[in-house]
C-alpha cells in the first residue's frame, strides 16, 4: 500500500512505500543546503576562478586544438596538454554531450542511447 506523508492510501499496494504530500515536498525542495556547503560552492565558482584541466584524446577534436567561446572570450584547447581555464569552460565542456547507441551484443541491433561527454576531461591538482 502506498501512502502519503498524511497516510491516505494512494494504490493499495505495498505498506513499505511512502510517497510524499505535496505539503512535505515543498518543504523538502525550500530547504536552504548547509552553510558550509553553500560557502565552499560559492568559492568554487566565484568571479576569476580558475582550474586546471587536461583535455582528452579524442576524434572528436580537431588537429589544431578545441575552440570554446564563454562571454565573449575564446580559449583554444589543446588535448593532452594542461590548461587553465575559468569555471565558464568547464560548464561548456559539461554541457557538451552525444548520444552514443547501445548495441545489442546477440542481435547487433541498437537497443537505446546514453549521453557521454563530448569533450572528456580532467581536473589537475
Amino acid at each position: 500500500m502506498t501512502q502519503d506523508i498524511l497516510g491516505s492510501n494512494l494504490d493499495g499496494g505495498d505498506a513499505d512505500t511512502l510517497v510524499l504530500g505535496p505539503e512535505v515536498l515543498a518543504q523538502v525542495i525550500d530547504t536552504p543546503p548547509p552553510e558550509p556547503v553553500v560557502r565552499a560552492v560559492n568559492d568554487f565558482f566565484k568571479e576569476g576562478k580558475r582550474v586546471k584541466i587536461l583535455l582528452e584524446e579524442n576524434d572528436n577534436i580537431p588537429p589544431t586544438g578545441q575552440f570554446i567561446g564563454v562571454q565573449g572570450r575564446g580559449y583554444m584547447l589543446m588535448p593532452g596538454r594542461v590548461a587553465e581555464v575559468p569555471i565558464g569552460v568547464i560548464n561548456v565542456l559539461n554541457d557538451a554531450i552525444m548520444s552514443t547507441p547501445e548495441i545489442d551484443p546477440n542481435t547487433q541491433q541498437v537497443i537505446g542511447y546514453r549521453d557521454k561527454l563530448r569533450f572528456p576531461y580532467r581536473i589537475v591538482p
